[in-house]
């Protein structure tokens, strides 16, 4: 669970443990087996069920913070798919906080992770479409 800040009260948005276990469960692996390529996928399959309503913000953004913390500082701060983890993970507080009717963050992480997807990586949506599929199906 975490806390964030909305006009200086705080908000308690809990972890979605059931959709992180299942996104687990659909690449047959244990938390604790997690690599980069794993973590990928986990976050291209979250925001998938995101883009399609199965998600929610908020569980996008947990799990994408999640993921984040697993990452080591280099890939964090200087790899591409950090900065699009990143945005993904600080959507729920700035969607909550936006300043002025100029305050473009919301839409300046949403093209970060789409850049990251479309131009970056664009076959990693269709393999994690295809990997759910397969898994949902046996």
């Amino acid at each position: 669970m975490s806390r964030i800040y909305s006009n200086n009260d705080p908000i308690e948005i809990p972890f979605p443990t059931d959709k992180f276990q299942k996104y687990l469960s659909l690449l047959k692996i244990n938390e604790k087996d997690l690599n980069l390529i794993n973590i990928e996928l986990i976050f291209a399959l979250s925001f998938l069920d995101f883009k399609t309503g199965k998600n929610s913000l908020d569980e996008f953004s947990e799990i994408s913070n999640h993921l984040l913390s697993l990452l080591d500082i280099v890939t964090k701060t200087t790899n591409d798919f950090g900065k699009a983890l990143e945005s993904a993970a600080e959507l729920n507080f700035y969607i909550r906080n936006i300043e002025d009717s100029n305050d473009n963050s919301v839409a300046n992480f949403m093209t970060t992770i789409e850049n990251y997807f479309q131009k970056l990586r664009p076959g990693l949506l269709d393999q994690a479409k295809k990997n759910k599929v397969l898994k949902q199906s046996t």
